[in-house]
């Protein structure tokens, strides 16, 4: 039964970083088959759940969006991931204020157990919806270095138990919510129209996910506006290699799966 369940587990893994990288590409038929079939394999698992409300929320499908969020609450949760996805809910519902008290108790929740990453993200994404763009930079740099103090623990945990497969997968999703925080910030920066820090970050968010359309597209502007034309005619080129030549809303980039 042991194996069973690993193997399983393993399977739930996979179809959770197929998904994203079919999200990552603009593929959202192929990213909701993958998550799909993550919730029918493991239907008390929060975090397929989660990620459809996601996906939901970015074509604002706001209804199904909830219902997903719903269902990811019938899970057996943390008390930290049972806050996040209230917040969720009452961002969804336009509740600002009270989404951004339950992400401060996720926080004040995960500061007890070494985790927060979320919370702090989910701060930072509401700031930036509120214009209140060095609000951002602050909570987007704190979920930088809360994921980075929790991704060196994990990596000694997994190394230890010898899961291999989960070390991969949460490696990647390190890697991802990285770029996305240094991406976040760097749109803030070009919001005040500093163009040198924006591109020190979407820069670093390349190097640690060089598979995201819009970092290349955030980092053209910014080229643009200080005549590095050559930059900005390889951004164009990498963007639309990465894009192949699909529309989606740019939104979709900048929440965390």
């Amino acid at each position: 039964m042991r194996q069973t369940n690993s193997v399983l587990h393993k399977e739930y893994l996979n179809l959770l970083d197929e998904a994203d990288d079919a999200r990552r590409v603009s593929d959202l038929k192929r990213c909701y088959t993958k998550l799909n079939k993550a919730v029918k394999l493991m239907p008390y698992n929060f975090e397929a759940w989660y990620k459809k409300s996601l996906i939901y929320w970015v074509n604002q499908h706001y209804i199904s969006a909830i219902r997903a969020l719903t269902f990811a609450l019938r899970c057996e949760l943390t008390e930290y991931w049972r806050y996040i996805i209230n917040g969720f809910i009452h961002e969804i519902l336009s509740d600002i204020d009270k989404a951004s008290d339950c992400y401060k108790m996720a926080n004040h929740v995960g500061d007890a157990i070494g985790s927060g990453m979320e919370a702090f993200f989910n701060l930072g994404f509401i700031s930036l919806h509120l214009s209140d763009f060095l609000g951002g930079v602050r909570h987007f740099k704190a979920a930088l270095k809360m994921q980075e103090n929790f991704f060196e623990k994990q990596k000694h945990i997994y190394a230890s138990n010898k899961s291999h497969y989960q070390f991969l997968h949460y490696q990647r999703r390190h890697n991802s919510l990285i770029a996305t925080c240094h991406s976040n910030i760097g749109i803030a920066y070009e919001s005040f129209l500093d163009d040198t820090k924006a591109i020190e970050h979407t820069t670093t968010a390349i190097q640690k996910y060089p598979f995201d359309y819009t970092f290349f597209k955030n980092r053209l502007k910014c080229h643009l506006r200080m005549s590095n034309f050559e930059d900005a005619i390889k951004d164009a080129d990498s963007s639309l290699s990465l894009l192949n030549l699909k529309c989606v809303d740019p939104q979709a980039h900048r929440r965390s799966l």
